[in-house]
């Protein structure tokens, strides 16, 4: 995984307005956005470098801020790229949920910075959780019907 950063959290106008356009932090307040802005950590990944492995057991969601990542597939002889990250976008989140290991990795394209929110943190706020549950299992259900009308 990545180096965690020690930005300082500055808890401005345009950061939470940056992270209320983002679909997983969808319906929380403002006070709620400060609490997760106060709650995550940043991660540094440099280019070619992953924020998690195929078979890695981790406990954290990812939002993307700066940089790109691609979520890619073991094959017997390489890498097949199932999905591209961009900035403001959520991944991890199969493995967030299950706890189960990833089936995938996510390597950054170029140095990436990306907020990452525990599991056990998250648990421990009932409004909080009950909303990023409720949006990662909408973001989900999208995905699905996207694959379901590609046939």
């Amino acid at each position: 995984m990545g180096t965690v950063v020690g930005i300082p959290k500055v808890l401005d106008d345009a950061l939470i307005g940056a992270l209320s356009k983002v679909n997983l932090f969808e319906g929380l307040s403002r006070t709620q956005l400060i609490w997760i802005i106060s709650s995550t950590s940043r991660v540094l990944v440099d280019a070619d470098k992953c924020f998690y492995g195929s078979g890695d057991v981790t406990d954290v969601l990812f939002v993307l801020i700066t940089g790109g990542v691609t979520i890619e597939k073991p094959l017997k002889d390489g890498w097949r790229t199932i999905s591209v990250v961009n900035p403001g976008h959520a991944f991890a989140e199969l493995a967030f949920i299950d706890s189960r290991p990833h089936t995938t990795r996510a390597r950054a394209t170029s140095k990436s910075l990306a907020l990452s929110l525990n599991k056990l943190r998250l648990t421990s706020t009932h409004d909080v959780s009950m909303i990023l549950y409720r949006n990662i299992a909408a973001m989900q259900s999208q995905r699905l019907r996207r694959l379901n009308e590609r046939g």
